[in-house]
């Protein structure tokens, strides 16, 4: 085969491939005639018979389009005017404990119970509960947003945690502690 001719053959197998791809099976869904395919390498051609087979949907079928936004419209209609909508916001901050104030250290000469004062100012709160070593078990609830309130130290020799908790109408909390130690004056037993 002349060079000429080789080029040809080459560029109408594409073609050739693409007729035969076209044109097997049926469409019946009970299977595909023989095909045959074509591979080109550059020194020879060679052709093999193959067979391949169709399946069908056996059901009704449902075609989804998966675009992501609806086709341009034409240049010769414009689309509706959109109606703005104003919604007023209904999110609020959540409440935040802005100052806790209590003494760090208290003096026990004795093991009688002292009281200390605990002060708070908080943000966004409604309501304040007091509790003494656990966030939960209130020692007093329902106090104002900024406040103070006498609570107990009992002089055990043990520290204790005190917490306020910052509540807000829709379920929002927030939480601050503060640790107090007792302190031994010198020249006294220890409790």
């Amino acid at each position: 085969m002349s060079k000429g001719r080789s080029w040809v053959a080459i560029g109408l197998l594409p073609l050739l491939a693409l007729s035969v791809a076209s044109c097997g099976g049926d469409d019946s869904g009970k299977g595909a005639a023989p095909s045959t395919s074509t591979t080109i390498d550059a020194s020879s051609t060679t052709t093999a018979p193959t067979s391949s087979a169709t399946t069908e949907p056996t059901g009704p079928t449902t075609t989804v389009s998966l675009e992501a936004q609806p086709p341009a419209p034409d240049s010769t209609t414009r689309p509706a005017p959109r109606g703005t909508t104003t919604r007023a916001s209904t999110t609020s901050q959540a409440p935040t404990v802005t100052s806790m104030t209590i003494p760090s250290t208290v003096e026990c000469p004795t093991k009688a119970v002292r009281t200390i004062d605990v002060k708070w100012t908080t943000k966004g709160a409604t309501k304040v509960a007091v509790s003494i070593d656990t966030p939960t078990g209130y020692y007093e609830q329902n106090l104002p947003a900024n406040g103070h309130l006498g609570v107990p130290f009992p002089c055990d020799g043990t520290s204790q945690t005190y917490f306020v908790v910052a509540e807000d109408g829709s379920g929002g909390r927030a939480v601050t502690s503060r640790t107090v130690k007792p302190v031994v004056p010198t020249g006294t037993t220890a409790p």
